[in-house]
């Protein structure tokens, strides 16, 4: 894309000064529309002109209301971010509804220093390319204005400004290790720069290469090109949510919950037996991934009664208060609302060597919001990928997980309804929307089947636990995770 150079002219200081009383004004009165409709716009900025792209970045969060924009420099990831899937550092600054980000200096741009580096070969850069893609199309189906810039100079051009940084200590440093080999290794930046921009160059979220020669010219570009976006975004119809609830089609085939065996039970003291000893393993291989820093993640889905509390009380007891902790999710709430239905779960991954239990999860969006409506069906369609693009980045990063599906009968979800009732200790766990929710079961049971079919893969595969059976789905559960342990540690 190289070629495809938009130049920014040579702009003398008195028509700069002009423009730029009139671009700021603009800017901010779009920024302003951009807030009262909610849209939220991510910009990217990156380029083999360093010091050019933090100018425009620092431009940029002078111009505009600081209220309504973030900037965010990205270098070498930090301790905390080494311990975590790559893009878990983009996803915890998104903007909100309403808001900008800038990333400087982001995911395509660290893609392609780490393969000019010898950090990422030929797989891992078009693997990276891929991951760029897919997070972009999220965050554009999600309702975001994506705009990416990269700010291009020659070869010439760069020489010519590090040697005059050389002697200006206030810019020199803006040339770090990665700059000096854009410089070395220029013809070669040009074409892996040039593949990289191709390869994440889309419709919803396009590249505009801008020559960076002219400082001024360069600016007045940038600024027009965002004003633009933003102008046409301001203009367009709230896009409209319609939940649909005729997809919800009788299977001809027999389905994965069909399947399974719910007769299945443990004696009291083989329960106790097995119990015991998984959880003795459990604590030894849990220190042993502590010690490794391999981290874990669980998530735990199954029907209203289906039994993940009491089984996920049998793992914590047998691990360390310090290396674990159970996250429930409820309904989101305003800040996440805010945000992409992902936002809250890449948030909350744990460290290395620790484990984060879900008690229910990112399944939600295909559970449900499905069945309630409180997603279209178009939204709902699409997260089955953009789940196993969160789940793969997880288990590429080292992460162990496992996914649980608690399966019970209706029989047996009324029986412990009306134990719940009468029980002073547990009545608080049953509500109304508990009984709602069931006269909905053979809806919920096609989604079910749809999320299995659709999220069962080699890197994260589903374990449906047949749960009328407390006992057998309390050890069935605790030995499946031994036993993943085992061989992630193995």
């Amino acid at each position: 894309m190289l070629d495809r150079i938009i130049t920014g002219d040579k702009v003398d200081k008195l028509a700069y000064k002009d423009a730029v009383e009139e671009l700021r004004v603009a800017l901010l009165e779009a920024q302003r529309t951009l807030m009262e409709r909610k849209h939220s716009v991510v910009v990217l900025l990156g380029g083999s002109d360093a010091l050019g792209v933090h100018e425009c970045t620092n431009l940029l969060h002078e111009w505009m209301d600081p209220r309504g924009l973030q900037v965010n420099f990205f270098d070498e990831p930090t301790d905390e971010e080494r311990q975590r899937p790559r893009y878990y550092r983009y996803w915890r600054h998104l903007p909100s509804h309403g808001r900008m980000a800038l990333f400087s200096n982001a995911w395509t741009t660290r893609a392609v220093m780490m393969h000019l580096a010898g950090k990422l070969d030929k797989a891992g850069f078009d693997l990276g390319l891929s991951h760029a893609r897919r997070f972009e199309r999220m965050l554009a189906n999600d309702g975001t204005l994506i705009l990416k810039f990269w700010i291009h100079i020659d070869r010439d051009e760069l020489k010519k400004r590090r040697n005059k940084a050389k002697d200006d200590p206030d810019t020199y440093w803006f040339f770090s290790e990665d700059d000096r080999r854009w410089y070395k290794q220029f013809e070669q930046s040009k074409d892996v720069v040039s593949y990289a921009l191709e390869e994440t160059h889309a419709p919803h979220a396009p590249w505009h290469v801008i020559d960076g020669k002219h400082k001024r010219g360069r600016n007045l570009t940038v600024v027009s090109t965002l004003l633009d976006a933003l102008r046409r975004r301001n203009a367009e119809e709230p896009r409209q949510s319609s939940a649909s609830l005729d997809s919800f089609r009788v299977r001809a085939l027999p389905s994965r919950l069909d399947q399974v065996d719910l007769s299945q039970q443990l004696e009291k003291d083989s329960y106790n037996e097995r119990l015991v000893e998984a959880q003795r393993k459990l604590l030894s291989l849990s220190r042993e991934a502590m010690r490794r820093g391999r981290s874990t993640v669980m998530a735990f889905e199954g029907w209203d009664a289906g039994g993940k509390g009491g089984a996920i009380r049998r793992l914590t007891q047998a691990m360390d208060a310090e290396h674990y902790r159970v996250i429930p999710i409820a309904a989101p709430t305003e800040d996440e609302l805010a945000h992409h239905y992902l936002w809250r779960f890449w948030n909350q991954l744990p460290l290395a060597g620790r484990c984060t239990i879900f008690d229910r999860s990112w399944y939600g969006r295909v559970l449900v919001e499905r069945v309630e409506g409180y997603c279209d069906e178009a939204a709902w369609r699409r997260a089955f990928d953009e789940i196993n693009e969160f789940e793969q980045q997880m288990t590429e990063n080292g992460q162990l997980l496992i996914k649980f599906w608690l399966h019970i009968d209706q029989d047996e979800q009324l029986r412990r309804f009306k134990e719940r009732e009468n029980t002073p200790r547990k009545a608080h766990k049953i509500t109304a929307d508990d009984y709602r929710n069931r006269e909905k079961w053979d809806r919920y049971l096609i989604a079910v089947n749809d999320m299995l079919e659709r999220t069962d893969t080699t890197f994260a595969p589903w374990h449906v636990i047949p749960g009328n059976d407390k006992r057998y789905a309390r050890v069935t559960i605790a030995e499946t995770v031994v036993k993943a342990l085992e061989r992630h540690l193995a």
